[in-house]
């Protein structure tokens, strides 16, 4: 058994039981097939979507049975609202991401009742909404959600593809780290056209995200996933047993009708989606986000409170580096047009990829 050391929880080594070996198989059918063909329409109608199980329940099951294993490999990060573990099911030697998040037990049987029901309800929810988007090449695979009780916390467990490298947060950062190493500033750039089309991808099948930011964006090699739909949101709302910046990070990206109340939709993804691009040109061009951000003086950097000089800020940047100077061009204007304040003024997703198929440089070439 491997050992485990999480700083947060201070979990000792242990096996986790997820549920049915038929699952897994399941899971390792999904995975295999993801892996020889994505994006294949054939693929989801042989499958189906109900096919799919959305919970594994393993409450109340015994530990004499055939049920599948996985075993916890190593610790990976402690997110907003849940940890990571890179974890193995033994039957088939598969990887698989698991994001745990724990739980207080209320004290009031009824207040506990629902606020389990309401847990469980999120989570399937969108564990079943990101579903319909699992076979898209840029945004993360949920499988299932498992749930548990120990001690006093309740415990649900998200199985996922693929198991990151890092975040976009930590790429940037590295890549200041590093002073600005052409490959890695021209992997941002590339990157830019993957985002439009896996967020296009999932307004087209009605789905929103509701919080871009580089935290939910993941690297995996020379990949980028889109991660967390919707649930880091919902679950902010909830009595999380530990606490985190998270929801003032968020705040930094939101949309200006989110953050006065207003009723928003998808056009809040695309000004989130504008602000991340923004900073991904910025270090791109071998300038820092702080210096970025000490030029948005107003509410500490948030950026639907500084439009005009974010716009101007990705207008203005010195472009020294004449191999992307045409693709910077390109990427500040598409910046512009997503910060308009006005969501009715925005370009639309779908609108992005056909401004991206056209430019050409920067559209996804991913196989």
């Amino acid at each position: 058994m491997p050992q485990i050391y999480d700083p947060t929880h201070n979990v000792q080594p242990k096996e986790y039981v997820n549920g049915s070996a038929n699952v897994m198989a399941i899971a390792k059918v999904l995975y295999e097939m993801a892996l020889l063909k994505q994006n294949n329409s054939a693929l989801d109608a042989e499958l189906g979507y109900s096919k799919l199980p959305t919970i594994l329940d393993y409450t109340i099951q015994s530990h004499d049975d055939s049920r599948a294993r996985w075993t916890i490999v190593k610790y990976l990060q402690q997110g907003g609202h849940g940890t990571v573990y890179a974890v193995k099911e033994p039957s088939s030697n598969k990887l698989f991401a698991q994001k745990t998040m724990r739980f207080i037990k209320d004290h009031s049987p009824q207040k506990a009742a629902e606020k389990k029901s309401r847990r469980e309800d999120m989570v399937r929810n969108e564990v079943e909404i990101v579903q319909k988007l699992r076979n898209h090449r840029h945004i993360v695979s949920i499988f299932f959600y498992a749930k548990n009780e120990e001690d006093l916390n309740i415990i649900l467990d998200i199985i996922m593809l693929p198991i990151a490298d890092k975040d976009l947060a930590e790429y940037l950062t590295m890549v200041e780290k590093y002073k600005f190493p052409p490959s890695m500033t021209n992997q941002l750039l590339e990157w830019t056209g993957c985002l439009i089309e896996a967020l296009a991808f999932a307004h087209g099948k009605s789905v929103r995200h509701k919080d871009i930011k580089p935290g939910n964006i993941l690297v995996k090699e020379k990949q980028v996933f889109l991660t967390d739909f919707g649930i880091a949101v919902d679950f902010a709302e909830l009595d999380v047993s530990y606490t985190t910046n998270t929801f003032n990070a968020t705040t930094k990206y939101r949309a200006p009708e989110s953050e006065y109340g207003m009723p928003h939709g998808r056009q809040a993804d695309i000004f989130s989606l504008g602000c991340v691009f923004s900073e991904m040109l910025t270090v791109s061009n071998r300038k820092s986000r702080d210096e970025f951000e000490r030029s948005r003086p107003q509410k500490d950097g948030v950026f639907c409170k500084n439009i005009p000089i974010t716009q101007k800020w990705v207008t203005g940047l010195k472009i020294t580096d004449l191999k992307i100077k045409d693709k910077s061009t390109f990427l500040a204007k598409a910046i512009r047009g997503m910060l308009h304040e006005d969501p009715e003024e925005r370009y639309a997703g779908n609108h992005l990829v056909e401004m991206f198929t056209r430019e050409g440089s920067l559209n996804c070439k991913c196989a």
